[in-house]
């Protein structure tokens, strides 16, 4: 996973724009700064993050 990879994330996540009424913020200021995700790719990056994360427990 890339930086920009989790950047677009973020992203994604957070502007209704992108993500439409699920999106985590109703209102963000600024320009856009990436292409919308597919669900298909959130999905694959989330499982990624969540598989490192339980790698990395004791």
């Amino acid at each position: 996973m890339t930086r920009k990879d989790l950047s677009q994330l973020t992203e994604n996540c957070n502007r209704p724009e992108l993500s439409g009424p699920a999106a985590r913020h109703a209102r963000l200021a600024g320009q856009l700064g990436s292409d919308p995700l597919t669900i298909e790719k959130r999905r694959e990056l989330i499982t990624l993050i969540t598989h490192r994360w339980v790698e990395s427990l004791p």
